[in-house]
Parts: C-alpha cells; structure tokens; sequence
C-alpha cells in the first residue's frame, strides 16, 4: 500500500472508529427501559447514587442514628444494640463480631464486598434499575483504549516517514504525509481517551426516575439512612459520624487505592442474584458479611454502582 492509500485509509478509518464508539456509548448508556418501578429502601439509592460504598455509609449512619453503634474518634465503631432489620444491617453486625477491631475504614471495606451489599445491585439489575454489561462494557473500554493508544503512538510514525521519505498525502499532492495523517490522528487519540468510561455501570433511565422520584419524596422521610443515600456523608446527622465518614471515603484501605467514589466494587455475579421481582431481603438473607469480587468503576449519570472490570 502506498502512503498516499494510507494516508486515505487513516482519514476514513478514524472518523469510523469513532462514530462506532459514540454510537456503542449510546446503546449503552441506554439501557433496557422497565416498568415504573420504586426504590424499595435508602440501601437501593444509596447503591445507585455511590455503590456498595454508600450502602455501607448509609448502614451505620441509620444505625448509628438510633443507638445500635456507636461511633467515636479516631474511627472506631461499637455494637451498643445487636439488633438488625435488613441484611446489610446484619452484615454490619457479623463484621464487626468477627474483626480484629471496629474501624471505621475496615467496616466499610469488608461491607462495600459483603453478599449483602453486592446482592442489591444484582436486585437493581434484575429490575432493570441498573444495567450490568459487563461484556458489552469491557468490549467498549479496549475499543476506546486502542483508539487512542495506536492514534497517539501513529503520530511520530507519520511524521517521521514524512521528514525521512518524503512521503506526501494524497495522490498527485506536494502535502506531506504528516501534514495530512498527523491532526487526524491527534484528534482520533483525543477523542478516543475522552470515551474511555469513568464508569464501569450504566443506570438506566428507569433508574434515573426513580432516584428523582425519590429525592422529592425522601423530603417527608428525612431519615439519615435517606440523607446519606441521597447526600452522602453530609447527609449523616451527627457531625462526628459526617467527619469520619468523608475521611474514610477518602483514606485507601488494604490494596484500594481509591476512594469509594472512584472504586466502589460490584461484579454483578453474587449468589444471590435476584430473579425478576423477588424481594432484595428475600435473596440477600443469611449473606452477611461475606466477600465479593475485586471491581472497579465510578458513577454514571448520577448512578454510582460499578461492575468488576476483566
């Protein structure tokens, strides 16, 4: 092939491979379209607005709230009443029985990968709250990621075999191969590291809907539970637990090397994956404190939860 054919083929293949991409984005970020479904507790929007690791904020700051925890500087957490009403509270109260100590930072660690925990996004799935496309996604990612890693490396070479061989562009053109192949080629590099997904979870427009339904309901239901799922940790009543908690999302724990807002993990492959319309408590019961997989992600379009990236 001659440089002027590839420089032809550069200036089509790039412009394709990135409308390929938007339009793989879109079908993603789409998402099945369910029925007008609610939010069944604060646990569910706290796992669609910050993943497993506001459920897990949200679990001790309701339990907090009312005396079951106690929780105190530097970090340390108390079982003052052992008593639990959902599994991810039960989870709570396995984990800090079996710890070595009652951190605050290992608590929600172990919580955000509890089968308790992970068995709510695959509740918000099966329900087509949230849509996990783990194939579809890491189908995506290596798209985008090759996009802009060969357009990045492309761009010496080209410029290179403009200045070494006197290549031009176009056939019966003086413009230099570089001239014409080299600005494609960037844009193609910048274009494909900005699709690169921050996220690794797709909320679905019927997600979407119900966290805004619940914003305007949970006004009337104003319960720190509520006002950590929808808020965060400012959402949390006592001062000490919202200082410790917005500490916590931000001091790595064990091999994380991020806060949970850039690394809440959900694999989307518990146990206890839920089967269209069966109850969240119905399959996370007898869960507690157990050990999900490894993930990665962010939130998405004001939906947090992730999916395992490999």
């Amino acid at each position: 092939m001659s440089h002027a054919d590839s420089a032809v083929a550069i200036v089509l293949a790039i412009p394709l491979s990135t409308l390929g991409l938007l339009l793989f984005r879109a079908f993603l970020a789409l998402g099945p379209r369910g029925g007008k479904e609610e939010l069944r507790d604060p646990y569910e929007a706290a796992f669609l607005t910050g993943g497993p690791g506001r459920v897990a904020d949200a679990a001790i700051a309701a339990m907090e709230a009312d005396g079951r925890l106690e929780v105190g500087e530097p970090g340390i957490v108390a079982v003052r009443r052992a008593e639990a009403t959902h599994p991810v509270e039960r989870a709570v109260l396995h984990r800090l029985e079996v710890a070595d100590s009652g951190s605050l930072n290992d608590l929600r660690y172990a919580l955000r990968r509890s089968q308790a925990v992970q068995a709510i996004g695959d509740g918000l799935a099966a329900r087509r709250l949230l849509k996990a496309k783990k194939r579809a996604r890491n189908g995506y990612e290596l798209w985008a990621f090759w996009q802009c890693a060969l357009c990045a490396l492309g761009i010496p070479v080209v410029i290179g075999l403009s200045f070494m061989e006197g290549a031009t562009g176009w056939p019966g053109s003086e413009v230099p191969f570089g001239a014409v192949t080299a600005p494609v080629l960037l844009v193609g590099a910048l274009l494909g590291g900005w699709l690169v997904p921050r996220s690794g979870t797709y909320c679905t427009p019927a997600g979407r809907s119900a966290l805004r339904r619940q914003e305007k309901d949970a006004v009337r239901d104003a319960t720190p539970a509520w006002g950590v799922a929808l808020k965060g940790a400012q959402g949390a009543r006592n001062p000490v637990l919202v200082s410790l908690l917005a500490v916590s999302v931000a001091v790595p724990v064990g091999f994380v090397l991020h806060g949970e807002q850039a690394q809440p993990e959900w694999c989307g492959t518990s146990p206890y994956a839920l089967a269209e319309g069966t109850e969240t408590q119905q399959a996370t019961g007898g869960g507690d404190g157990g050990s999900g997989g490894d993930g990665d992600g962010g939130g998405c379009g004001g939906c947090g939860g992730c999916g395992c990236g490999g």
